[in-house]
């Protein structure tokens, strides 16, 4: 039940979705689960939408709610985080930077 983070950048030529092409930034992986499952047991609405058998995207304007909702699993630490969701903190952090990004969350 393995879960890819990608944090990528998108570009679009005029409103046509055929012209947009994404290229990943940074990646994280959750390969034991334990994102998924801490997500899951959350109650927070957005880690709550998080599946490991599909596909999430969030744009850089969401990351805000998702960095703090990341937060709650540590208790509310504003300190570094472990493992994988400190990683995914990280990418949180660097979309919301650039509106030109997404973090998707791809599951098997």
């Amino acid at each position: 039940m393995a879960l890819d983070i990608l944090l990528v950048a998108v570009s679009q030529r005029g409103s046509s979705t055929r012209h947009r092409t994404v290229a990943t930034l940074a990646a994280a992986t959750d390969n034991d689960g334990e994102l998924v499952r801490r997500c899951a047991t959350s109650g927070r609405p957005m880690l709550t939408k998080i599946d490991p058998y599909g596909d999430l995207v969030l744009t850089s304007s969401e990351m805000e709610q998702l960095i703090a909702e990341l937060r709650s699993l540590d208790g509310g630490t504003h300190g570094q985080a472990s493992g994988i969701v400190a990683e995914v903190r990280e990418l949180a952090a660097r979309c919301a930077a650039d509106r030109a990004r997404e973090l998707h969350f791809v599951g098997d």
